[in-house]
């Protein structure tokens, strides 16, 4: 399987409630990853070493963009606070990695993009990266801005109608893109990879 795999997973139950994220969490953290209901999707091979160009917003108002993050090396998901395992499998299995790292977990910026524009507002972002990932910073946008984010990654999703009333979930690329100071993305992680993996992973973006 190539670096710049995705794995797409489809989601067709409502959002653990906090003691489920915090469960997941504490299970990772001593290696434990269970992803759920996965299928692969490959996006464009010249994804690898491509300039990405993105605007959205941070949950605290302010511009995110390729530009205001060029500079510094960072990892890059997205995915939507009601998914009930993948999103917060990885976002918990990269907080771990952080941790792990040598240089600390500050020396790398982690972002989690939110596809759910109707219900994942700032504040439930925050809440829900808190207890999953609390260095993780939860970029928000119009739903124009967050297509055009997803298209320059080649990121998949898709709205999934379920039950009734009009809810939904999503069908989502679950990779993290991991893009250097230059702007473009160098590696990827996928649900498959394992934790020493990932660190490593994160450990080479850190330093390049």
């Amino acid at each position: 399987m190539s670096d710049l795999d995705e794995t797409t997973v489809r989601r067709e139950s409502g959002a653990p409630g906090r003691r489920a994220w915090t469960g997941i969490a504490v299970a990772l953290a001593v290696g434990a990853a269970a992803i759920i209901g996965a299928r692969m999707h490959r996006p464009a091979p010249q994804l690898r070493g491509t300039p990405v160009e993105f605007e959205l917003r941070d949950t605290g108002g302010r511009v995110v963009s390729d530009r205001t993050l060029r500079g510094r090396p960072y990892a890059i998901l997205f995915g939507f606070t009601r998914c009930p395992d993948v999103c917060p499998t990885t976002l918990a299995r990269i907080a771990q990695a952080r941790a792990d790292l040598d240089a600390g977990p500050a020396a790398l910026q982690v972002m989690f993009v939110g596809i759910d524009t109707q219900h994942d507002s700032p504040g439930l972002l925050d809440q829900y990266l808190s207890q999953l990932a609390p260095a993780t910073k939860g970029l928000t946008g119009t739903p124009g801005q967050i297509q055009q984010a997803a298209q320059a990654f080649a990121v998949y999703y898709r709205r999934v109608p379920v039950g009734a009333a009009n809810d939904f979930v999503f069908d989502h690329a679950a990779t993290v893109f991991l893009v250097d100071r230059d702007g473009r993305v160098v590696d990827t992680i996928g649900t498959s990879d394992p934790q020493d993996v990932v660190t490593g992973k994160l450990r080479r973006l850190s330093r390049s």
